[in-house]
This record gives structure tokens, C-alpha cells and sequence, in this order.
């Protein structure tokens, strides 16, 4: 099964706009996930966008750039734009442009998931840290005792958190979300296919799409306890820029 890493990558984000573009280590935040990506064996990585900045941004490390819709709902939906595009590949890992904790291990742990156990869908997940739980821009993933997912929330009480952390009579769990998806291809195509879920819209969340469509999404955890940082708004930018150039080059 041939595999590539695609990643969606649009200029406007509501908390931190134009952030792809934004340095570390003196590259862009696209180029320093692209250079993460790329350290994957024998896995293909494209870059999805539909705006011409960060296309000329993009042309400066690579020419794997497919132009998609403007219109799209999701990442996943811009990833199954490019897939259809690209034809050739039958394992898809849609990895978030600001993920800049996820490394080339992560990902073939989910490609060779896909691969043995024909899972329909993929994601992952770390520990939940207690400065996070009321943090919104920390996607909290709740799931069961075989690891796979029953909800995902941007916002949880002390309380609920709690609870979901110790070893219940219900056996389910709570943990930190990481954005990157795993399809084969065709169920990329079918979740692409679905109506946008009502909770989808509320949570801005792509994968409750999966969930209220009864697609069965299993979680894989990975520990970040380092370095687990998702760009989100100006705060987190500055805290991950201060980490890696502190103490390595990413790219």
C-alpha cells in the first residue's frame, strides 16, 4: 500500500492569522512541519492549499504543492481534495500544518495501523495536562478501554476531567487530542462525502463528523510530554518558538 503525508494549509486562521508563515527557527511554521514530515521513510509529503501565499512560501522547500477549493469545510476535506488529485496512493495521514510535535514515528505507527488492522479511520492522542482542561484550543478526546474514541470536546469541567482520569466502572478516559487523521483512501472519500454534523459546526471539530456518523475512529497514544505544542493563537507561538530555538533546529 503506497502512503503519503499530506498536509492542509490555508493562510486565514480566526486566532492567529497568516500563522504558516510565521518563523521558527527561521523558517516558516509550514516549511518546519513539511521538514518533520519528510523524515518519514518511503512516504511521499504534499502540501494542500488554495491560497497563492503560501503556495510562492511553500515553492522555496518543495514543488509537491496541490492548489484545492477554496470552500472546504475541514483539513480533511482539502486532504481528500489532493488525494483524489494524486491518484496514486491508498494510505493517507493528514497531518495539521501547525503540528509541530509530530514526528516521523508517529506517523508510521498510524500508517502501519492502517495497513494491518484495516482501520477505518486514525488519530492521535497524549496526556491531558491540567493547565489545558478549560483550554478550548486543547481538543480533549474522550474514549474507551479499547482506545477508541466516543466524543471530542474543546471545552470539560475540572470535575468531568477528573473523573474520565481514573479507572472507572464505565472504562472511559479522557486525553489531549493530536490533529492528525489516517484514511485508507476509500474512506477519506467517504467521509469527505458525508454532511458537515451539527456538532462538526458548533465545535469547529471535523472528526465528530466521524463520530455522529458511527465511523469508528481508533486512538493512538504518543508521549509529547517534551514538547506538545499545537499552534493555536499568538501565546502558543511564542512558547513553542522560545522551546525549539532554545534547544534545537526542527528542520
Amino acid at each position: 500500500m503506497k502512503s503519503c503525508i499530506i498536509i492542509p494549509a490555508r493562510l486565514n486562521s480566526n486566532r492567529l492569522p497568516g500563522k504558516l508563515l510565521l518563523k521558527i527557527n527561521n523558517l516558516s511554521l509550514i516549511e518546519n512541519v513539511y521538514n518533520n514530515c519528510c523524515k518519514t521513510k518511503n512516504t511521499d509529503v504534499y502540501i494542500a492549499t488554495d491560497n497563492l501565499k503560501i503556495k510562492r512560501e511553500c515553492l522555496k522547500f518543495t514543488e509537491n504543492i496541490i492548489i484545492t477549493n477554496s470552500l472546504h469545510n475541514s483539513g480533511t476535506d482539502r486532504v481528500a481534495e489532493a488525494a483524489e488529485k494524486l491518484k496514486i496512493y491508498e494510505t493517507i495521514i493528514n497531518v495539521q500544518g501547525d503540528e509541530l510535535s509530530v514526528s516521523n514515528k508517529h506517523i508510521l505507527m498510524l500508517i502501519k495501523a492502517l495497513k494491518d488492522n484495516a482501520s477505518t479511520m486514525v488519530s492521535l492522542m497524549t496526556n491531558l495536562r491540567e493547565t489545558e482542561i478549560d483550554n478550548p484550543n486543547s481538543v480533549k478526546v474522550i474514549f474507551d478501554k479499547l482506545n477508541y474514541a466516543l466524543n471530542f470536546k474543546r471545552k470539560i469541567s475540572e470535575s468531568e476531567a477528573q473523573l474520565l482520569s481514573q479507572n472507572n466502572r464505565s472504562n472511559i478516559f479522557i486525553n489531549k487530542h493530536i490533529g492528525v487523521y489516517g484514511f485508507n483512501i476509500k474512506n477519506l472519500i467517504r467521509f469527505k462525502k458525508l454532511n458537515i454534523a451539527v456538532r462538526e459546526k458548533k465545535e469547529k471539530l471535523e472528526q465528530l463528523r466521524a463520530i455522529e456518523n458511527n465511523i469508528p475512529i481508533k486512538m493512538f497514544f504518543v508521549n509529547l510530554a517534551k514538547h506538545n505544542f499545537s499552534i493555536n493563537d499568538r501565546s502558543d507561538y511564542l512558547k513553542a518558538k522560545k522551546y525549539f530555538e532554545k534547544n534545537f533546529k526542527i528542520n
